[in-house]
């Protein structure tokens, strides 16, 4: 088996976020994990349409069609590149997307922070919102869950938090509208659950991505 995985990131974060996943995935899944504009190594601005070019850059890099997982702001880069172009992608997943809202930054330093844990609190230090961030609140705009799960053609699993109540309408909204998907939700499993709990992680990918 031969499984190519393209991982990506959530606010806050770069690819080095799925660091603990990668580790304890079995040798014949071929992951990649991208940084978005603005995150890690990748130069900005924070765009959707440069946040999609990363995607496409990631599949040209993989070769093969993949398996494009994506959590929070990665869920909306994700479902945004492959309602634009599906050719590539073997499948989504979708770990805790928001929703059509009016997006400000206070609220999602409310939510990353609560759900991120206390060393990105004290990283912040209080401090405003990272340009990059406040770049990526603004695109998504440009990368409404709606319409773009409307045109999605290949097979979904969406993944709701059993704990992450602000992500939970969003995430069932996502499954109701993207026609073959499925909604999974993983029991008190808060917004950046993939991180700290990698193997229950690992286990959900192997299944939705096995033979």
């Amino acid at each position: 088996m031969n499984v190519p995985v393209i991982l990506v990131h959530p606010m806050w974060f770069d690819g080095h976020y799925w660091d603990p996943v990668i580790r304890l995935l079995p040798h014949d899944v071929r992951p990649l994990a991208v940084d978005l504009p603005g995150f890690g190594s990748a130069p900005g601005p924070f765009t959707a349409s440069r946040a999609i070019s990363a995607i496409r850059s990631a599949e040209k890099e993989i070769g093969d069609p993949a398996h494009l997982v994506g959590l929070s702001l990665g869920a909306r880069v994700a479902l945004a590149a492959a309602a634009a172009d599906s050719t590539r992608v073997r499948s989504l997943v979708l770990l805790g997307i928001g929703g059509d809202v009016s997006l400000v930054g206070t609220f999602f330093q409310r939510v990353v922070l609560r759900f991120a844990g206390r060393g990105v609190a004290q990283r912040m230090g209080g401090q405003t919102m990272p340009e990059p961030n406040r770049q990526a609140v603004a695109a998504q705009r440009d990368m409404p869950l709606t319409a773009n799960a409307q045109l999605v053609k290949v097979p979904t699993l969406v993944v709701e938090g059993g704990a992450d109540a602000e992500f939970r309408d969003s995430c069932r909204r996502a499954a109701e509208l993207i026609d073959d998907s499925r909604l999974v939700v993983v029991p008190d499993a808060e917004h950046m659950w993939p991180r700290e709990r990698p193997r229950e992680f690992v286990d959900l990918l192997l299944d939705w991505c096995g033979p």
